[in-house]
């Protein structure tokens, strides 16, 4: 078989046409060939349901790149969304431009003080491209890890630099892997001070030290990222936390792994791997390997188990809003039960009012994702 024939297979799992589309689009877009009924299924899908599709994992920035990649796509969609797509990724590619100049401010308010970072996630993709193409990648904040002992100083400091409050508690570590956010109008990304790399998992197997250890300059002085090694981790840990459990297909997780694997020499894959075996976290990094390689038509691969079960979800999305539902329940119980610092942190916030109408706003806003 043709790798647009095992690509044309893969994606018969998924049983929305508008769902494959979607997912078709995004592979030409990263240079992998057009399923054979691709141009059907566009022709068939409602424009409006393709962009929703697209905008619920930040798929919109990268899709207009299939229509530069193979411009008869474009012939089966109406011409103000194919605009869309183009605009969306044209406003991405300066929207990371505003991430480098906002890192850049925030090193000279902290190199001088003695004080460096490590952009994790978004940040260190924006100085480091990941992506052939760097407005494939969408970033929501800056996620900057500094060393504990340094972080309350750290977060004086840029909030002393915008007349921002440096009260205790927005500057002092609480039960949380990151301070309390940083926003100001002048600034276009929120900013949080990681004292770890992430939460749960990805503390477990990305200790601070380690990373900050093994961390190499970015190009800015006092800005450093994550090794190559340690950022495909951190990807998996983060993509993967809170969607393996529910087999949930995110567009940007899917492109990011397509890319890391074509990055990442085998050696350092089979490293990573070992790293997440040794917390029983291997399943994470094979299932979306699977994914990824069966959607990239590789070695006539059909996807099975996770694999199979997130195609299944992604174009059912009923289904996958259920399984999200039933998830985030287990997930608030095991930590009450088992996480001492959270039970507190529970307790206390059940008080507050407006920390329930976070919790609702949080929880209305996922359910409005499934498209």
């Amino acid at each position: 078989m043709s790798e647009a024939d095992v690509i044309s297979r893969n994606l018969g799992l998924c049983g929305s046409a508008s769902h494959r589309a979607v997912l078709g689009l995004l592979l030409v877009a990263l240079d992998r060939p057009a399923y054979d009924d691709l141009e059907q299924d566009l022709a068939n899908a409602q424009p409006e349901h393709l962009a929703a599709i697209a905008n619920q994992s930040y798929g919109q920035v990268i899709l207009h790149s299939a229509f530069q990649r193979n411009p008869k796509l474009s012939t089966h969609i109406p011409e103000d969304l194919g605009i869309y797509f183009a605009e969306m990724q044209r406003a991405n590619r300066d929207r990371n431009q505003h991430a480098i100049t906002q890192l850049r401010q925030i090193a000279a308010i902290l190199a001088p003080h003695g004080i460096s970072v490590v952009a994790l996630k978004g940040g260190a993709d924006v100085l480091d491209p990941l992506h052939a193409t760097p407005e494939h990648r969408y970033i929501s904040d800056l996620d900057l890890l500094v060393p504990a002992a340094q972080a309350p100083q750290a977060a004086q400091l840029l909030r002393q630099a915008k007349g921002l409050s440096t009260a205790d508690q927005l500057v002092q570590p609480r039960a949380h892997h990151h301070l309390a956010q940083i926003s100001h109008p002048d600034w276009v990304f929120t900013i949080e001070l990681h004292v770890e790399a992430g939460s749960d998992s990805v503390a477990q197997v990305l200790p601070a030290s380690d990373v900050i250890a093994r961390a190499t300059p970015s190009g800015i002085e006092g800005v450093m990222i994550p090794n190559l090694e340690d950022r495909f981790l951190h990807h998996i840990l983060h993509g993967q936390e809170l969607r393996h459990e529910t087999a949930s297909l995110n567009l940007r997780l899917l492109a990011d792994h397509i890319q890391y694997l074509q990055k990442l020499p085998e050696r350092a894959q089979n490293q990573a791997l070992n790293r997440l075996n040794t917390h029983k976290l291997g399943a994470w990094l094979k299932d979306l390997t699977q994914l990824a390689d069966g959607l990239c038509g590789a070695a006539n691969l059909a996807p099975t188990g996770w694999a199979a079960r997130a195609l299944r979800s992604f174009g059912d999305p009923d289904e996958a809003r259920a399984q999200d539902n039933a998830f985030w329940l287990r997930h608030y119980l095991r930590r009450f039960v088992l996480n001492k610092a959270y039970r507190r942190q529970a307790l206390r916030k059940s008080l507050s009012p407006a920390a329930w109408v976070e919790f609702f706003a949080f929880h209305k806003d996922r359910r409005s994702k499934f498209k």
